[in-house]
């Protein structure tokens, strides 16, 4: 795998934790904690949305084995992801030293965790349950960013390459702009939820599919019909008001010249 791309990581230390009992037995259950994983790890620091694919079942279960943290709206996070991510950026701080519990030597990261070269140090006992690389990742936000499109952040960034199976640069300029236009008019939360609404069967959609879906869904047109039928409505009112006053501008008139008055 190239340096350089995202990924998760499953410790073995899974086949001793308690937390684990009657999950890593079962392939349904295991396979889905490791889906939400990837799935966790691609949305966060936002809360991600389970894929279609993980039953009911297999989520009741990891959540009572607390390794999954239930949340409103029907999201989730793995349990323990945000303390790892933190220690993993607590200790780039510290410096580029391997220290004696080092199990491979590399360079050291920045204040944010990014990878400063090639390589990789990870201390042994520092990282429990995920690690990913983001330096690719970091850098495409920044190119996001100068390129006007200040609200598609990490998390907007890896929840619609979730629901396309695809990375955030094959979606093309008039998607990515208008899946920016509407998270600033109606916030992140509401559009990923519009877009889970046109999902089917679980499957993989476009960019172009899941962005016009959704914002059909948040901002629903009114049929041409009843645009039409509103215009002539307010056409025929504004006739009824016109014959109003002139019927009452005609009495008025009658009423001035029975009583001799002049207009």
């Amino acid at each position: 795998m190239s340096e350089r791309a995202p990924y998760s990581r499953v410790y073995w230390s899974v086949m001793d934790d308690e937390k684990f009992d009657g999950i890593r037995e079962d392939p349904r259950h295991f396979g889905s904690w490791c889906l939400l994983l990837i799935v966790a790890d691609m949305a966060w620091p936002a809360p991600a949305f389970p894929p279609p694919t993980v039953s009911k079942a297999s989520m009741k279960v990891l959540i009572e084995a607390e390794l999954v943290d239930s949340l409103s709206g029907g999201r989730f996070r793995i349990r323990g992801l945000d303390a790892e991510r933190g220690r993993r950026r607590d200790a780039a701080r510290v410096g580029n030293k391997p220290g004696p519990n080092a199990t491979q030597t590399g360079p050291g990261r920045d204040p944010d965790g990014r990878q400063t070269g090639p390589g990789r140090l990870l201390a042994r006992g520092s990282l429990d349950e995920t690690s990913l690389d983001e330096t690719k990742t970091s850098r495409d936000e920044h190119n996001i960013a100068r390129e006007g499109l200040p609200n598609l952040d990490q998390g907007a960034i890896r929840a619609l390459e979730h629901r396309t199976g695809r990375t955030w640069g094959q979606a093309g300029e008039k998607q990515l702009t208008e899946y920016d236009r509407l998270i600033e008019d109606h916030g992140i939360e509401k559009v990923l939820s519009a877009m889970d609404r046109i999902i089917t069967d679980g499957q993989p959609m476009t960019a172009r599919q899941l962005v016009w879906g959704a914002m059909k869904v948040l901002e629903p047109m009114v049929p041409v019909q009843a645009l039409l039928k509103e215009d002539a409505d307010a056409e025929r009112q504004e006739e009824r008001d016109r014959n109003s006053r002139r019927g009452v501008e005609a009495t008025q008139r009658y009423l001035r010249d029975l009583r001799g008055e002049s207009a």
